[in-house]
């Protein structure tokens, strides 16, 4: 049970970063250790797994930026994502 909660902490953590950005994983993975003052260190496969997870359920879309010469995946909340934030 103690792993369900801290998925929901951390699918609300992302979210509430996405709220005031769009943001690309390596930015969201900076800004969660950044709020916690390093005490959560999130790996990308986990980060992922809740992005790709928002994305299904339509809270979170994503779209391709070149920056420089790469190409970066930003992620995006949606409306549906917002609503859903505040119900948390």
């Amino acid at each position: 049970m103690a792993n369900r909660s801290n998925f929901y902490k951390l699918e609300m953590l992302i979210l509430s970063i996405l709220k005031k950005e769009d943001c690309y994983g390596y930015q969201i993975t900076k800004s969660i250790k950044e709020r916690s003052k390093g005490v959560i260190s999130v790996g990308d496969g986990t980060m992922y797994n809740i992005l790709y997870k928002m994305m299904d359920e339509g809270f979170v879309s994503s779209y391709d930026k070149i920056v420089g010469r790469k190409v970066r995946v930003y992620y995006h909340l949606e409306e549906s994502g917002r609503k859903y934030l505040d119900e948390l």
